[in-house]
């Protein structure tokens, strides 16, 4: 049996949400008979069990060539060999290496010269003052020579401590010279790492084939993103796909697929269990009294949120396709287009008292892509100017959506509850429940807010939820059937508008009703 060295560029990737199956491909010029040919270089960390090769085919003739078996093997990797003109350069460098020890030597040579002559002219401009001071103080006419014999020495230690200077700049030059060149003469330093190679046994007829090999490796992922930028009443909304390839093997120049297929889902219904109800006989007080319970409804978590968000496609797998993409194996995200689209939109400005102290620009617009928006993170750009980061789930065809593109500094919001009560001579007290803000802009125009309050809303036939228009703003708001008002408000600059919404409840049994403050 004969081998064959094959280099199978990698052709096409399909990424999932948690792995990827890479495909190669190989041109062969095989001889007749068996041979395995060896694919070397694959990523280290691909599934033994999810190896694939076969020989592509053109027509219904028979197959040439059969493929056998594939199986990977991995080894130890200690780098590439050292070539012989490496050797030689390397050989250089430590000669070069020689030459500098010996100039430096040479070097520090002279040093010790300059500072030994520099040392002995100090011991000899030390012992000419001690001459001259006393020859002064005996008048002595050798005072004038002593004098002369003194500015020679001062000369000469000048002169020395010159040659002396350049002698260690010398010496420094020589020493940064020869950490350079030993840097240069350092071997690389490699670390063992672990690689892969694929064994792929084949027979036949031989001749000119092509083979092609399917992968599964872990390590890799995608998500999608995207960006909205809002210019006037247009959005441009661009969809891409984040992908994060730690493989071990770069892609370079692929056919990137992005599906959202589980693979790894489980295709077996799930076990039930039983569950028991009991019955229990309420007691003489439960009969008599219903206890009502308020309850905050607010939206599940998006699927962008929490750990390890998956895919949301709306129940039904979706593909995408980006081709001449290049991802590197360093595990950083690397985002792909794979979509835009520009619709108007219909821009105001909102506010929610109870949630946030803040005014919000909102855009809301229709998706009028080819196809479904996926749930993911949109960034948010105004005018070219970044805005933030909002979460967006998943949307149809057509169908509309709202995007925040960030608060407006020049508004402010304030928001507070209290309580009316109403006292009466025959019947019970009427508790009216106030919910206010309080809005103001320092813009130079008038500007239009709406602001978005919340009523209660019962779920029992005993208790009815009352608007008090007489304690509240706004006599002619209705609620929706969430409980929700729409007030829209004209704010003009400097200007504090109150806004508030009054609502009582009427019971009728034995039903108690908490506080809701």
């Amino acid at each position: 049996m004969s081998e064959l060295d094959a280099t199978a560029r990698i052709a096409r990737v399909t990424v999932y949400e948690d792995r990827a199956d890479v495909v190669r491909e190989a041109l062969l010029e095989l001889p007749p008979g068996a041979t395995t040919v060896i694919v070397r270089g694959v990523a280290p960390v691909v599934s033994d069990e999810q190896v694939v090769a076969h020989i592509e085919q053109s027509g219904d003739a028979p197959p040439a060539v059969v493929v056998n078996d594939v199986r990977v093997e991995r080894r130890i990797d200690d780098g590439a060999p050292v070539a012989a003109d490496a050797a030689a350069r390397r050989a250089a460098r430590h000669a070069e290496l020689e030459r500098i020890d010996d100039e430096i030597a040479a070097a520090r040579r002279v040093l010790d010269r300059h500072q030994l002559a520099h040392a002995e002219a100090l011991a000899t401009l030390a012992r000419y003052v001690d001459a001259a001071a006393r020859a002064a103080g005996r008048g002595d006419a050798a005072a004038a020579a002593t004098a002369g014999a003194l500015a020679t020495a001062r000369a000469r230690i000048d002169q020395l401590n010159g040659a002396r200077d350049a002698a260690r700049r010398q010496v420094h030059t020589l020493e940064r010279a020869r950490a350079r060149a030993a840097a240069d003469a350092r071997p690389p330093a490699v670390e063992p790492r672990v690689a892969a190679d694929l064994h792929v046994a084949l027979s036949g007829s031989g001749g000119r084939v092509k083979l092609v090999i399917s992968t599964l490796v872990p390590c890799a992922a995608w998500r999608p993103t995207h960006e909205a930028r809002l210019q006037g009443t247009t959005v441009r909304f661009e969809t891409y796909a984040s992908v994060w390839n730690a493989t071990g093997e770069a892609w370079p120049n692929v056919e990137l697929t992005f599906s959202t297929a589980r693979p790894s889902a489980g295709a077996e219904l799930p076990a039930l269990s039983a569950d028991r109800l009991t019955l229990r006989t309420k007691t003489p007080e439960e009969r008599r009294t219903i206890v009502v319970e308020h309850r905050e409804e607010t939206l599940p978590e998006q699927a962008t949120k929490g750990t390890a968000p998956g895919v949301d496609d709306g129940g039904q797998p979706r593909v995408f396709r980006a081709a001449g993409v290049s991802v590197a194996s360093d595990g950083r995200p690397q985002r792909v287009l794979l979509g835009a689209f520009e619709a108007p939109c219909a821009t105001e400005r909102v506010a929610f008292p109870e949630l946030a102290p803040q005014v919000f620009l909102r855009a809301s617009l229709k998706n009028a892509g080819g196809g479904p928006i996926l749930a993911g993170p949109v960034t948010l750009v105004v005018d070219g100017a970044y805005t933030g980061t909002g979460d967006l789930l998943y949307t149809g065809p057509g169908e509309a959506f709202d995007l925040s593109f960030g608060s407006d500094d020049r508004f402010t919001v304030r928001t507070k509850k209290r309580r009316i009560e109403d006292k009466k001579l025959i019947g019970q007290n009427v508790v009216h429940f106030v919910r206010e803000a309080t809005l103001a802009q320092t813009g130079a125009t008038s500007e239009r807010v709406l602001v978005h309050l919340r009523v209660p809303v019962s779920e029992l036939a005993q208790v009815k939820v009352l608007l008090s228009p007489q304690h509240g703003t706004e006599p002619d708001a209705k609620p929706d059937a969430n409980g929700l008002l729409r007030i829209p408000v004209q704010l003009e600059p400097n200007v504090e508008r109150r806004v508030a919404v009054a609502f009582s409840f009427e019971t009728s049994g034995d039903v108690r009703v908490p506080d809701p403050w």
